[in-house]
């Protein structure tokens, strides 16, 4: 099945039936997805974290609510990869918001939190049972100077076994899936940016191949757009499929000064199972130029195939 553009989605045409079963895989920047509380002693006016009033909380929440539901009616995404949420409660109150549609599929619900006062961590929304959690976020990794540094937030591993919608007599396939959110341009260090996408490549590379079984995903923020060096340290050597690749300048889901930045990624490992379906990249947004939910960021879904 392709990408199904819908309102505010631009995405292919989709192309033969898929051999087998199918998976969608999205990633989702939500936007400094901030509770309640002030965590820092810090939330004024320029501050970093703010503490939304109770209306504009709720608003916000059902915004990115309404946001994840059009990934999953609209583009089928059975992993989800979200990233900018802020602790546990934030989590919490963006699942009471998707728990009143009747169609909410998550049944696994993962939150690498960093443990740091106002941090903007990932999570991993999917269907299925969750298999295993490993985190990454405390591994030493390099910079290309040579000097040690460690992933900016955590790098989330979550084994699922999902059980196809488009073949239900198939049995479940084993997905990992990797969420990522890469050293943000703000107070920039492309080195340790670059170390990051290093280290990625290199877990993820490895899990696919102790895992050749399973579909092998990374979904996430890299901050790095077609040729910067730290997406370029990703793809080296064609170990990583860019979901992507083939829509070029539409597939930007970040606009600075009506600028577009694809610096939003979906990458399925090769030595993995299953394959990316022609024409099913879609980037999903509320407007041209504009991102989803409230976001300043547009989601990015992909499809892939797994032979029977």
């Amino acid at each position: 099945a392709g990408g199904q553009g819908g309102a505010g989605g631009q995405g292919g045409a989709g192309g033969a039936p898929p051999a087998g079963p199918s998976f969608g895989v999205a990633t989702y920047n939500v936007q400094r997805f901030f509770d309640r509380t002030c965590d820092s002693g810090r939330c004024g006016e320029g501050d970093f974290e703010f503490v939304p009033s109770a209306q504009n909380y709720q608003i916000r929440t059902e915004d990115v609510a309404r946001g994840i539901v059009r990934l999953y009616r609209e583009q089928g995404a059975d992993v989800l990869a979200l990233q900018e949420i802020e602790n546990q409660n934030s989590l919490d109150a963006l699942l009471r918001a998707l728990r009143q549609y009747d169609d909410f599929p998550y049944t696994v619900q993962v939150l690498g939190e960093t443990d740091f006062d106002a941090s903007l961590d990932v999570a991993i929304l999917a269907r299925g049972e969750r298999v295993r959690v490993i985190t990454h976020r405390d591994e030493q990794i390099q910079r290309p100077d040579g000097s040690r540094t460690t992933f900016s937030r955590e790098f989330l591993e979550v084994h699922l076994d999902i059980p196809p919608l488009d073949d239900p007599g198939a049995p479940p396939q084993r997905v990992i899936a990797f969420a990522a959110h890469f050293k943000s341009q703000n107070n920039d260090d492309p080195g340790r940016r670059r170390a990051e996408a290093r280290a990625a490549r290199r877990i993820v590379t490895e899990v696919a191949e102790a895992n050749p079984n399973a579909l092998v995903v990374l979904a996430g923020d890299l901050n790095s757009a077609p040729g910067d060096p730290a997406l370029e340290d990703l793809m080296l050597g064609d170990e990583l499929e860019r979901a992507a690749a083939e829509l070029g300048d539409a597939a930007a889901t970040y606009w600075y000064f009506e600028r577009g930045e694809a610096i939003d990624h979906v990458f399925r490992a090769r030595a993995g199972a299953c394959a990316y379906a022609p024409g099913s990249a879609a980037v999903v947004q509320s407007g041209a130029m504009t991102g989803l939910g409230g976001s300043d960021h547009a989601a990015l879904a992909a499809r892939f195939e797994c032979a029977d």
